[in-house]
């Protein structure tokens, strides 16, 4: 039997209805992921972007955010523990949900 693949746009409508607003949802290869973290995970994560945080502002090579940042790559949609996005590609006032 073949799964039937979702399409960006299914996935954005989904996501934005009132009951999934505070679900952390990733969007991979057509299919939603309901992403729930743990504390273990959450350490990890908070230690990574604390060690990478003070180093990219240092050196001034762009922003870092946290589990509550959404990315968009492709078709695809991630919610990483922690982001990078340098300098050059940092769009000045975003307030979009998922950034491109």
């Amino acid at each position: 039997m073949i799964k039937e693949r979702l399409s960006v746009q299914a996935f954005e409508a989904y996501a934005s209805e009132p009951e999934n607003r505070e679900r952390a949802l990733e969007f991979i290869n057509g299919e939603i992921y309901d992403m729930v973290c743990d504390w273990n995970s959450s350490e990890i994560g908070a230690e990574i972007l604390g060690l990478l945080r003070t180093y990219i502002r240092k050196h001034k090579l762009g922003l870092i955010t946290g589990a509550d940042g959404g990315y968009r790559v492709n078709d695809e949609r991630y919610i990483p523990d922690c982001a990078f996005v340098k300098q050059s590609r940092l769009i000045p006032n975003f307030t979009g949900s998922w950034y491109p």
